[in-house]
């Protein structure tokens, strides 16, 4: 489901949809997070697995929301 969920953000970001993305990032972001516990007890090896698949949610979610801040600011000062 944060797959899914992160790749809708993603779509939505494509598309110019900025608060779209970022609440779908966010709901994957909430997704993993119901998860965390049963992944901070795996294996050390799949904690670092995870941890590759998911940082680049964090990452983008960062990307837009400074995106749109920057477009905010921008439209502030005009």
């Amino acid at each position: 489901l944060y797959l899914w969920e992160w790749e809708l953000g993603r779509i939505f970001e494509a598309q110019g949809q900025k608060q779209s993305a970022i609440a779908a990032y966010e709901r994957s972001i909430r997704t993993l997070e119901t998860i965390r516990s049963d992944i901070l007890e795996a294996n050390r090896e799949l904690q670092f697995n995870f941890r590759d698949e998911i940082e680049p949610i964090y990452r983008d979610l960062i990307t837009v929301r400074v995106g749109l801040e920057n477009v905010s600011k921008a439209a502030i000062s005009d």
